[in-house]
């Protein structure tokens, strides 16, 4: 099996049983049963059961949604804001491109997690709260691959003749550099989605992110510390989910990105 169709199977597994885990697993599932606490992994309860004996399968598959979801809203708003703002910069050059540059540098100087703990400390745990800060943390790195893709592509020959024909400026982004640069966008996108997961579930794991009525992959692996020895499952199964789902994202993303490469389409012409 090629390496990009494992890592589509795997995203698909994983995100239909996140999403599908109601339906999927019988009712009362996550039911707590004091009596089968700290049950290791069997036929029966395939993951174990947690302190409380409850299935810690359905516990790994509710607890992947609240992560996900953070992570989808924080990489389609950067996309959503820092993908046009690079393109612009790129496509414009002169003055708008050093304006719009010097305001996205500042994104730059804090650190994602920094900025989602300042935020966080101020609001108080919020899902819209974290994805505004992250979104704002990662829309400049978007912006600036998108505004390197586009100064390359603004440079070819087939922008140059477009140019000299007369064509509109956005006509020109719209036609022939947006079209060449989506494999290099499409491919940081992704990795910006592996990023937020992994931001998300850091935060949680330090109590910022999700509650506990509502726990993520990173807030299971918090309660697992102190059951590490006589329950090593607790800690094993949400952090497996957490790796495979990040490293399944990051090798279907160079598949989109290759699938939408011009060039290797052309079988690497130029």
């Amino acid at each position: 099996m090629r390496r990009p169709s494992a890592a589509t199977v795997l995203v698909v597994l994983v995100l239909g049983g996140v999403l599908a885990a109601p339906s999927l697993l019988p009712p009362g599932a996550a039911a707590m049963d004091p009596a089968r606490a700290l049950l290791p992994p069997s036929a029966g309860a395939p993951f174990g059961t947690d302190v409380l004996g409850r299935d810690y399968l359905a516990r790994v598959l509710a607890a992947g949604r609240p992560g996900l979801l953070i992570a989808a809203g924080t990489t389609l708003l950067a996309a959503l804001v820092g993908i046009p703002l690079g393109v612009l910069a790129g496509a414009a050059g002169g003055r708008t491109d050093l304006v719009v540059m010097r305001v996205l540098e500042v994104g730059f100087a804090v650190p994602p997690l920094v900025l989602a703990i300042a935020v966080l400390g101020v609001t108080g745990p919020s899902a819209a709260a974290l994805v505004l800060a992250l979104a704002a943390s990662y829309a400049p790195l978007l912006a600036r691959v998108a505004r390197a893709a586009t100064l390359a592509r603004m440079g070819e020959l087939y922008v140059l003749a477009a140019r000299a024909a007369g064509e509109r400026p956005w006509r020109i982004v719209a036609l022939h550099v947006l079209p060449n640069t989506a494999g290099t966008l499409v491919t940081q996108t992704a990795l910006v989605f592996s990023y937020a997961l992994l931001a998300e579930a850091s935060l949680s794991f330090l109590g910022l992110g999700t509650q506990p009525a509502n726990p993520s992959w990173g807030r299971l692996l918090t309660e697992a510390i102190p059951l590490t020895t006589v329950a090593p499952w607790l800690g094993i199964f949400p952090g497996a989910a957490l790796v495979l789902v990040v490293v399944a994202v990051n090798l279907r993303a160079d598949a989109w990105g290759d699938a939408l490469d011009p060039r290797l389409a052309r079988g690497g012409r130029p």
